[in-house]
C-alpha cells in the first residue's frame, strides 16, 4: 500500500522551525563537496519532466516506425496510434494490475539476412 505523499502539520511546522533557527553560516560549514551522500532507491522524488518530453518524443518515433513496417503488409487498415506516457510509481503500477506475477525482461538478437 503506498502512503501519503503528502506532509502532516507537524511535519511541516518542524521544517519552517528547522530553517528559521540556522544562519547561512552553520549551514555553509556543513557542506562537504567530498562527502558521498548515501542514495536509497525509491526514497527520492525525482522530477521526470524533464525527460516526459523526451519519452514523448520516442513514443512517436516508434509509433511511426510500427505504422511503416506494418501497413505493407496488412490487407487492412489498423489504427496505430501514440499516447502520451504515463508516470507512476512500481508501487501505483502493482496496484493498477488485476494479477501481477513478475516483470520480466527479455533481449531478442537481431535477425540477419534478407
Amino acid at each position: 500500500m503506498v502512503g501519503s505523499r503528502k506532509l502532516s502539520n507537524d511535519e511541516v511546522e518542524a521544517l519552517l522551525g528547522g530553517l528559521e533557527g540556522e544562519d547561512e553560516q552553520a549551514v555553509a560549514k556543513q557542506f562537504d563537496p567530498n562527502e558521498v551522500r548515501e542514495f536509497k532507491f525509491g526514497t527520492e522524488d525525482l522530477s521526470l519532466l524533464g525527460d516526459y518530453y523526451a519519452l514523448r518524443m520516442i513514443n512517436e518515433k516508434i509509433c511511426r516506425f510500427t505504422r511503416s513496417v506494418f501497413l505493407p503488409m496488412l490487407r487492412i487498415m489498423p489504427r496505430i496510434s501514440s499516447f502520451p506516457p504515463e508516470v507512476k510509481s512500481f508501487d501505483e503500477y502493482v496496484e493498477s494490475c488485476d494479477s501481477f506475477i513478475s516483470v520480466t525482461n527479455n533481449r531478442i538478437e537481431e535477425l540477419r539476412g534478407n
